[in-house]
């Protein structure tokens, strides 16, 4: 799959970052050319990045909006995957990389906070759909979950209400996730990260299924 995707969340904690440089990871695994733009002020993914040196991802730091929205359409011309990790909030960032993006994943805890942190993105989504008259498709994950709880099946369907797609496969809260990242690998290559590493693999191929290393 080539195009543009938008990792986007109104708060931090959510795993934006984890999950947009895992996607980034995953679709170079299958010998994509990738471009991580990181528009978060905490620079996380471009630190991580560049630390790990993981093969066939680059990484360019922009934090104006004019520049994300001038500069993303003419980078997409030279990878085959863009990734966006976008800022730590909804401002003009966030509203600049949904007018850019193909797809916007959003991903969300399981806790009250985080649902209306949810809520909040999946409004600026809709916002974005209709001034483009579609784009850009829009799933929300959920994120740092404890598996097979009440409240895990609770947000799930709260999530849905928002308006947008809810994605089946959920991750987990794994500390082996962290500890990939802490170290500066990635998480498919870091062997006691295994099982986020399948639960990572399971979602993506779920939002892309054309994408299959």
């Amino acid at each position: 799959m080539g195009g543009i995707v938008a990792v986007i969340g109104s708060k931090g904690g959510v795993g934006k970052t984890t999950v947009a440089v895992a996607f980034a990871a995953w679709r170079a695994e299958s010998g994509a050319t990738v471009l991580v733009v990181d528009t978060d002020s905490n620079r996380s993914a471009s630190r991580f990045l560049t630390d790990a040196q993981l093969p066939g991802i680059e990484v360019v730091c922009l934090d104006d909006p004019d520049d994300v929205l001038e500069q993303v359409p003419s980078l997409s011309e030279r990878f085959e995957s863009i990734v966006i990790d976008g800022a730590g909030g909804l401002d003009e960032l966030s509203r600049a990389a949904l007018l850019r993006c193909d797809v916007a994943i959003l991903p969300s805890g399981a806790g009250a906070l985080d649902l209306r942190g949810l809520e909040r993105s999946a409004r600026l989504v809709r916002q974005a759909q209709s001034v483009r008259s579609g784009p850009p498709r829009a799933v929300a994950v959920l994120n740092r979950v404890r598996l097979g709880t009440v409240l895990a099946r609770e947000a799930l369907e709260v999530a849905g209400s928002f308006g947008v797609p809810v994605a089946a496969n959920v991750l987990a809260d794994r500390v082996a996730l962290a500890d990939a990242f802490g170290q500066g690998v990635s998480p498919f290559t870091f062997p006691p990260a295994r099982e986020s590493a399948a639960e990572l693999r399971r979602l993506f191929v779920e939002l892309f299924p054309e994408s299959q290393p």
